[in-house]
This record gives structure tokens, sequence and C-alpha cells, in this order.
């Protein structure tokens, strides 16, 4: 369960804008924007207690569990997130347990005169959180107690937001939002 030094900051990827082709003429035209979108999610374990022997081998294959951050920002339990090696001092991309990718189709109308810009943005949680974890040597029977802080973040909610513009950007003839995933 999440603990009070547990921190999560809502943030938001850099704004991408896909643009129609411009219409230079007095009659309208479809176009049709193809947005592809799916989660990403990174992972930074920092030891700030605790050490492991120099010989200790294959750290990289041990998996451990993070907390799953849901769209709302709640931090649920560890057994439901996704999981990532014990490497410490390494952002790691995290394999998503949200496998899904959305391809996500918008069609719109290219006014006379204008051309129709798409923005899409992200947004997600950034995270710190602390954890514990003791290892055994199965050889000796000794252990390992570590502690240290996990940051990561997690974009996975995506906004597009359609405008329509005259084609010297002076003037925004209409603008909505439109959801490409949830």
């Amino acid at each position: 369960m999440p603990k009070e030094s547990d921190v999560l900051e809502k943030i938001e990827s850099p704004l991408k804008v896909l643009s129609s082709p411009v219409n230079n003429t007095d009659t309208p035209f479809p176009h049709t924007f193809y947005v592809e979108d799916k989660p990403e999610e990174t992972s930074l374990l920092t030891l700030t207690e605790g050490y492991l022997p120099t010989e200790v081998e294959n750290l990289e294959e041990f998996r451990i569990k993070l907390p799953l951050i849901n769209h709302s920002g709640t931090i649920t339990d560890f057994k439901y997130g996704p999981s990532t090696s014990l490497v410490f001092e390494k952002i790691q991309e995290i394999k998503s347990i949200y496998s899904w990718s959305t391809k996500t189709t918008i069609k719109v109308t290219v006014s006379a005169n204008t051309v129709v810009k798409l923005f899409v943005q992200k947004t997600g949680y950034k995270s710190s959180m602390s954890f514990n974890i003791v290892l055994e040597n199965v050889n000796t029977f000794e252990r390992y107690h570590l502690k240290g802080i996990c940051t990561g973040e997690r974009l996975g909610n995506s906004i597009g937001t359609v405008a329509d513009y005259k084609i010297d950007g002076s003037e925004v003839l209409r603008k909505y939002n439109y959801p490409i995933s949830e």
C-alpha cells in the first residue's frame, strides 16, 4: 500500500502537431488523420540503504512488481502492476501490462482557404515511491536488506484537439477536443 512519503505528480508529454494539406481553394475537401497511441512507462531504482556483494550475478533476471497507477492517479496493489528487472541506477523501459495500442482515425472536412491541425498530447503521472527488498543467498542463507526509491513515469491517456485555421494562421475558426485513448 502507498506510504505517506510516496509522491504522484500529474505530467503531460510534449505536444505533437499534425497538419492537413492546406486548402487554397473555395471547395472543402475531406481529410483523415491517423493516430496510433500506446502507453509509455519507465522506472529507475535507486538504492539508499544496503548493498549487494560484488559477486552477485544475473540481477537483470530478478523481476520485481511495481505499483499500478490508474488513469485517475490512484496507486493500487503491487501484485497487479508491471514488473521490472532488479537493476539499480539505470532508467528502464517498462513493458506495460496494458499491451493495447489504439489506432484512431479522425475524419475532418478542410474548409475553403483553411488548414486543419491536430494537436495530440499524452497525460499521466510521475511517481516517487520507497521500497524495501530482502534478498537471500540460497547457498549461504545470507540476507541482504535493501531500501531505496523507485521513480518512474507513466504516460497513457491521449487527447487530441482539432482546430481550423485561416491559411495565414491568423484566426482559429473552430476547435474541439477528441479523445484518442482513455
